[in-house]
C-alpha cells in the first residue's frame, strides 16, 4: 500500500474453518492471524503522489544453507521480491528448513548490500548472530558496512530481515500522519477529522466506527531524523 498524499484503510479479519492463508484455524470463528505491518517513509519527491494498493502473489523463495528465504521486496540471495519501494529496500522472511517441533537449529549465510543498514526482527522463535540471541518482540540491528551475515535460527523461528539505504531526510511523525512540518500535520488532522475529504477517501470500518485523530499536544511538533 502506498499512502502518498493520503489514504484510508481498514483491517478486518474474517476467519472461517478450514480456510485462510497464514491462519491457524480452530472451530468456526476462531483463529490466529500471523502478520507484520511495516511502514516506510516516502522521500520528499514522492510523498505527494497518488495513493495506490497492489496485491502480490506469495514471495519467491530460495534455500540458503539451513534457511528458507522468502523475499517480498528488493533483492537477496539471488532472487527479487515483487514489490519495489521508492527508496532502496530489502525485506525477507527467514525460516529454518525443518518442520516445527524439530529440536535442531539451522544456520545459513546471506550476502548483504553493505550500503544498507539491516535489522533482524523475530516474529517467533530466536535468531543468533555473533553470539547475540534475540527473540520475538526484540530486534537485532546489524548496522551498515556489513556485506554478509551468518545467523542461526531456532527450529520454531520466523524472522524478518529488513534493510535499506539510510534515510537522510527529517520527518514529523504523529498519530498516523507523516509530514515534514508541524503545520502539515495540523492540516492533515483537520482534513481527516472533518471526514469526506477526497485527500484520504473513505472505506467501510468494522462496526461502522470511524477512527478520529486525538487532540494535538500543546507544543509544536519537531522534526526528527536518523540517529548517527
Amino acid at each position: 500500500m502506498t499512502a502518498g498524499h493520503g489514504i484510508a484503510h481498514s483491517e478486518d479479519v474474517v476467519v472461517r474453518a478450514g480456510a485462510g492463508v497464514g491462519v491457524d484455524v480452530g472451530r468456526e470463528g476462531e483463529g490466529v492471524l500471523h502478520g507484520a505491518q511495516l511502514w516506510v517513509a516516502l522521500p520528499d519527491a514522492e510523498r505527494g503522489r497518488a495513493r495506490a494498493f497492489t496485491l502480490h502473489e506469495p514471495a519467491p523463495q530460495v534455500v540458503a544453507g539451513g534457511l528458507r528465504v522468502s523475499v517480498f521486496t528488493g533483492d537477496l540471495a539471488g532472487v527479487s521480491g515483487p514489490e519495489r519501494g521508492f527508496t532502496p529496500l530489502v525485506g525477507a522472511e527467514l525460516v529454518p528448513t525443518v518442520a516445527t517441533g524439530d529440536a535442531g537449529e539451522r544456520t545459513g549465510d546471506l550476502a548483504l548490500d553493505a550500503s544498507y543498514e539491516h535489522l533482524l526482527a523475530p516474529m517467533a522463535g530466536e535468531v543468533t548472530v555473533d553470539g547475540t540471541t534475540v527473540g520475538a518482540g526484540q530486534g537485532l540491528f546489524l548496522g551498515t558496512n556489513r556485506d554478509t551475515v551468518s545467523l542461526t535460527l531456532s527450529s520454531d523461528a520466523r524472522v524478518l530481515l529488513l534493510g535499506g539505504a539510510p534515510f537522510e531526510e527529517e520527518i514529523v511523525m504523529w498519530w498516523n500522519f507523516v509530514a515534514r512540518t508541524h503545520d502539515e500535520v495540523v492540516e492533515a488532522r483537520e482534513q481527516w477529522n472533518a471526514g469526506g475529504d477526497p485527500r484520504f477517501g473513505e472505506v467501510e470500518y468494522p462496526g461502522g466506527e470511524r477512527l478520529t485523530a486525538p487532540p494535538l499536544p500543546s507544543v509544536r511538533l519537531r522534526s526528527r531524523g536518523r540517529r548517527r
